[in-house]
């Protein structure tokens, strides 16, 4: 448990990369297994400071359902895992993020299960290829 304590905190949802992108493989298995919806969202601002980091913590300790799970994946870019939320419902929840950011000029893509791909990294990088 204590390797799990240093990579993933279930208290605030954050992941390290490597943890993150094992969590993306097994939830897109299983969404594509049982056909169950699995998005991911990728989050990247265009003026990053500590304001920025404060409302990105907050907005994924109250803005976020328990099940997703979120890892900073470069300097000015996060990524989000979302269980069980469609397209629609990742679109919705950017939304909300691009409104939460508001000041940092975030843009915002969604990738999903199956209709992007299965595989984890494949998901990831379209999710970047389809920031707007």
């Amino acid at each position: 448990m204590p390797d799990q304590d240093r990579n993933y905190s279930l208290r605030t949802a954050w992941c390290e990369r490597e943890v993150f992108l094992q969590k993306i493989a097994e939830e897109a298995y299983r969404a594509a297994r049982y056909r169950l919806p699995f998005s991911v969202l990728v989050s990247k601002v265009s003026f990053y400071n500590q304001g920025t980091e404060r409302d990105l913590r907050n907005f994924v300790g109250t803005g976020l359902r328990e099940l997703h799970f979120v890892c900073k994946v470069a300097e000015d870019s996060y990524a989000f895992g979302m269980p069980n939320s469609p397209r629609a419902g990742a679109e919705i929840v950017a939304g909300r993020l691009r409104r939460v950011l508001i000041g940092s000029k975030p843009r915002t893509g969604v990738a999903d299960v199956p209709e992007s791909s299965v595989n984890a990294s494949e998901l990831l990088a379209s999710a970047i290829k389809n920031l707007n």
